[in-house]
């Protein structure tokens, strides 16, 4: 167990003939201290803007999981492309970290919920912001399309009213259709906005 001290002795036998070493002096293994991390998604092969978990476990020096690390962390996530439009993927919540994401460890492992957006191979990396230690997951083949930038879309009607005549002007889209009455004209404009935004 780290920050333990052992010592050891070597004892040879053979039939009757036993040979004991020396005992050794006191070895003290050090503490345990983050090294690297293992990621193990749920998916090999999540669709862009589905979600899907990722394990998380916080690995020590001696490739055990890190039992102190232990609480709320600040990692950052990294790898894959953001889609057209600067679309990024989603990672859990800053939380009280500053660009980075707040994950919960218990025992060094948790486990967290990501969306990638763009069709690509490529690993999911997670990198501890305090000591840097870091770790990659397996590749990850996305599939499906690109997510697509929030769109917003807006159509203008005009209609115009004349000695009793209802007549409607031109349609457009993401402009305005300018008409010229005579005097004693009434003219109306309806403008609808619609926007769409990509869910996960």
């Amino acid at each position: 167990m780290p920050g333990t001290s052992y010592q050891y002795q070597v004892v040879a036998v053979y039939d009757d003939w036993i040979a004991p070493s020396y005992v050794s002096n006191a070895i003290t293994l050090s503490a345990s201290t983050l090294s690297s991390f293992t990621l193990t998604p749920s998916t090999l092969a999540p669709t862009a803007g589905i979600s899907f978990s990722v394990a998380l476990t916080a690995l020590d020096q001696y490739g055990n999981a890190d039992a102190a690390y232990t609480g709320p962390e600040c990692v950052t996530f990294s790898a894959p492309d953001d889609a057209s439009g600067d679309i990024a993927p989603a990672y859990p919540p800053e939380g009280a970290c500053a660009a980075a994401s707040s994950v919960t460890f218990t025992g060094g492992v948790q486990t967290v919920s990501v969306t990638l957006v763009d069709p690509e191979t490529s690993a999911l990396e997670v990198t501890d912001n305090s000591s840097g230690a870091s770790g990659a997951s397996a590749p990850i083949a996305v599939t499906g399309s690109a997510v697509p930038s929030t769109t917003t879309t807006t159509g203008t009607t005009t209609t115009t009213t004349n000695a009793g005549t209802t007549s409607t002007g031109t349609t457009t889209t993401g402009s305005t259709t300018t008409m010229t009455a005579p005097a004693g004209t009434t003219t109306a404009t309806t403008t609808t906005t619609l926007t769409t935004t990509p869910q996960n």
